[in-house]
């Protein structure tokens, strides 16, 4: 799980850098690799590892990253 976190923090940290569109050169480095893998990580059983990855999706601000944490705070 301390891999998983500290994956999740740099991944944030990496393409967060890239703003908001991460558009161009992000896509390039595998940026919607790394948007799905974070969503998926949202899923994960240690809460630890699923903190880390919200803050990291967040920092994107990736268009599929909102989405996927509106989705996940959404009452319905």
């Amino acid at each position: 799980s301390d891999v998983r976190v500290a994956a999740a923090r740099v991944l944030g940290r990496v393409f967060g850098a890239f703003g908001p569109s991460c558009a161009g050169r992000c896509v390039e480095l595998g940026g919607v690799e790394v948007g799905d893998a974070l969503i998926d990580a949202m899923n994960d059983r240690s809460g630890t590892v699923r903190a880390a990855a919200m803050e990291a999706l967040g920092a994107t601000r990736n268009e599929r990253a909102i989405k996927a944490l509106e989705e996940r705070f959404t009452v319905r």
